[in-house]
């Protein structure tokens, strides 16, 4: 089966729900989903509290995340974060800057992954960081 046909595959998966945990810093998203749009606001992650961004059960696509970090002050504030995701039919993309660029004091800033406006649901995300 060809990479392209694999893709198109009807039994592939979407991705609906996202949840996240993390050992340092806080990391903030918020979900562009089908039918629906962006999230209201961001939830954030930090060593204490996890969050889940997109719905369960609700065969509601997650299209886009948008996110930014914020370094933990006890590492130097240092870090730097990107993401991938996986679309279905396009494969692979990066992020790039988001829309919703805020500037917050000893944050990154904010980056998206996937589309927006194109019907095309994300399949997975892969989202790293390096101090």
């Amino acid at each position: 089966m060809s990479r392209s046909s694999l893709l198109q595959h009807p039994s592939a998966r979407n991705l609906e729900a996202l949840r996240v945990e993390i050992n340092y810093g806080s990391l903030c998203m918020k979900a562009h989903r089908a039918t629906y749009g962006w999230d209201s606001g961001y939830q954030c992650a930090n060593p204490s509290h996890s969050v889940q961004i997109g719905t369960v059960g609700m065969n509601t696509a997650i299209e886009a995340i948008s996110y930014y970090y914020c370094p933990d002050s006890r590492l130097g504030g240092q870090g730097d974060i990107w993401a991938e995701g996986w679309l279905r039919d396009k494969g692979g993309v990066g992020s790039r800057p988001s829309p919703f660029a805020t500037y917050r004091s000893g944050c990154k800033a904010e980056g998206i992954v996937g589309t927006t406006g194109q019907a095309i649901p994300m399949e997975a995300v892969k989202i790293s960081w390096s101090l």
